[in-house]
C-alpha cells in the first residue's frame, strides 16, 4: 500500500499544476463519498507542502460549502414535492 501511495505522490509532483488540480478533483470526489476531510488535508500538506496544502485546503473547504448548498437545495426540493403530494391527496380524500 505504501508503494502505491509513494508512486501516486511521485506522479502528482511530476504533473506540476495539473497534479494539484487532479488532487483537488480527487479530494472533491472523496468528499462526495463522505470521506473525512482532515486526512485529505494532511495528505495535501504531505504532497504539496504548506503553500500547496493551503490552496488545496481552500479548495476542500469550497467543495464542502458547495456540497452543503447542493444538499440543502436537494432536501428542500424533495420536501416541497412531498408536501405538495400529501396535501393534494388529503384534499382529494375530503371531497
Amino acid at each position: 500500500m505504501l508503494h502505491w501511495i509513494a508512486m501516486g505522490a511521485r506522479e502528482a509532483h511530476r504533473a506540476g499544476a495539473w497534479g494539484a488540480f487532479a488532487w483537488f478533483g480527487i479530494v472533491y470526489a472523496l468528499m462526495l463519498l463522505l470521506f473525512p476531510t482532515v486526512p485529505l488535508i494532511i495528505a495535501s500538506g504531505w504532497l504539496f507542502g504548506i503553500f500547496g496544502a493551503s490552496g488545496n485546503s481552500f479548495g476542500a473547504v469550497l467543495a464542502a460549502l458547495i456540497m452543503a448548498a447542493i444538499g440543502f437545495l436537494a432536501s428542500r426540493v424533495v420536501a416541497t414535492c412531498v408536501a405538495r403530494i400529501s396535501t393534494r391527496s388529503r384534499r382529494d380524500a375530503t371531497i
